[in-house]
């Protein structure tokens, strides 16, 4: 996990990283190839518990910001927690609509958001408080859910149990790509992992294009 002080080294890229600390595992970070690297910031990142970062991607006509979460495990949390918690990540993501930027909403935000058209299709039925709150923001028609897009090859689900792997039951669709509509028209595929071969882990394989 990204703790402590620990950092995150790959040949070539420029790494943001916001630390978990006083608990292990967890931890997120964001790397941007050094090609890029000096036309991209981080802006913004969680305070306390909240493990999020925001990094703002300068080199397109419309700059990009892109808010990389690792959510809370919601069993562990209060309703009242989550959603505060959300609302701090809305909050930035409605600053950077009012500048006129996009934003890119991606990562592990541990929230079941069910499976119809607010969802994802052939998802498990199960929408939990913070899947909710995500289908609140789907409403608006201002973003899009790339998961349950014809753009998606693979998946839905992005976990598998790695004691179970054949059980549709315990797979979960939990990671997640949001963006604003305006970026639709840019985006070719999202690749999720077709075979479902292994335990989903932080840098699963999923891209947009560039």
């Amino acid at each position: 996990g990204i703790t402590g002080k620990n950092k995150v080294d790959i040949d070539n890229y420029t790494t943001y990283t916001k630390n978990r600390k006083g608990r292990i595992m967890g931890g997120v970070s964001t790397s941007i190839h050094n090609d890029q690297a000096d036309q991209a910031i981080k802006t913004v990142e969680g305070v306390d518990n909240d493990e999020f970062l925001i990094t703002r991607h300068s080199q397109f006509i419309t700059p990009i910001n892109i808010i990389n979460i690792y959510g809370e495990t919601e069993s562990r949390c209060s309703n009242k927690d989550i959603e505060d918690r959300w609302n701090r990540i809305i909050g930035h993501a409605t600053k950077i609509k009012q500048r006129n930027e996009d934003v890119i909403i991606i990562g592990d935000l541990n929230k079941h958001v069910g499976n119809d058209n607010l969802g994802i299709k052939n998802n498990h039925a199960k929408v939990s408080f913070g899947g909710g709150l995500v289908r609140e923001l789907i409403s608006t028609d201002e973003y899009i859910l790339l998961n349950n897009s014809d753009k998606s090859v693979g998946g839905p689900f992005t976990r598998i149990d790695p004691a179970d792997l054949t059980n549709d039951s315990k797979k979960a669709a939990l990671d997640l790509i949001i963006i604003s509509k305006g970026l639709a028209i840019y985006v070719d595929k999202v690749y999720i992992d077709k075979e479902n071969k292994y335990p989903m882990q932080r840098g699963n394989k999923k891209r947009l294009p560039k």
